[in-house]
């Protein structure tokens, strides 16, 4: 189990989702990896204000970041007579690799 700490698995591409988690999201909000920039407007978050640009540019501007958000995987096992039910190989290490998928 210990090998299996060092593996994670990588999207392809930003996922859209409400909750928070490691994985990047469409949508922007509270994060760690910068997006972009947009104009200020009243009741906005103060602490995100970019005082260099409001320096530069003499206007009130907001950094946006990328919010983080949980993926949602599902690992489904074939029960099918051709995986030989519950004595066979082939379905003893179909569980097998469930587990180790649903660990990583």
């Amino acid at each position: 189990m210990r090998r299996l700490d060092g593996i994670s698995l990588l999207l392809r591409k930003p996922v859209a989702g409400h909750l928070r988690g490691q994985h990047r999201s469409r949508k922007t909000g509270v994060g760690m990896v910068f997006s972009d920039y947009r104009p200020y407007s009243s009741g906005d978050d103060v602490r995100n204000l970019d005082w260099a640009t409001y320096m530069r540019l003499d206007r009130l501007v907001l950094r946006m970041f990328e919010e983080e958000a949980d993926t949602p995987i599902y690992i489904l096992i074939d029960n099918s007579a051709s995986m030989g039910r519950d004595d066979s190989d082939k379905f003893e290490m179909a569980k097998k690799l469930a587990a180790v998928l649903a660990y990583v």
